[in-house]
């Protein structure tokens, strides 16, 4: 899927797979790692990392998370803490994009600083190296 495409698949991920309703039946069961809701999540974070050109593994992530915080939790307190588990991977400013986007581009400002001293020739690589 498209970089663009990458966000609006989490977001259905969000939605379809891993909302409110599957995180709390997650939390409830007796295994949460095992429940076959956690199941159902993982395949489809599955499917969302091997849709990505860049291996999206938020929904795994995601998911992983909150498997542990149920099973860290008093049985009392799983399905909260894996609803706050849940709710610090929903990714509701972009920020991951935003990521991906400023380490492409300083990729990309480093490279093309490379190949331009490259072009010029050896003994050119600085601003020092062109006084003589």
């Amino acid at each position: 899927m498209p970089l663009a495409d990458a966000s609006v698949e989490f977001g259905k991920f969000l939605a379809n797979h891993l909302n409110r309703a599957r995180v709390s039946a997650i939390a409830a069961a007796p295994d949460p790692a095992s429940a076959p809701e956690a199941a159902l999540a993982r395949t489809a974070a599955e499917a969302l990392r091997d849709g990505s050109f860049y291996q999206d593994t938020r929904g795994l992530e995601m998911l992983a998370a909150v498997v542990h915080a149920a099973e860290q939790a008093a049985p009392a307190g799983a399905v909260g803490a894996a609803q706050n588990s849940a709710a610090a991977y929903a990714d509701v400013a972009d920020d991951y994009h935003r990521f991906l986007a400023g380490k492409a581009f300083g990729a990309l400002l480093i490279e093309g600083a490379k190949a331009a001293a490259a072009a010029v020739g050896p003994g050119w690589t600085s601003w020092q190296s062109g006084r003589r």
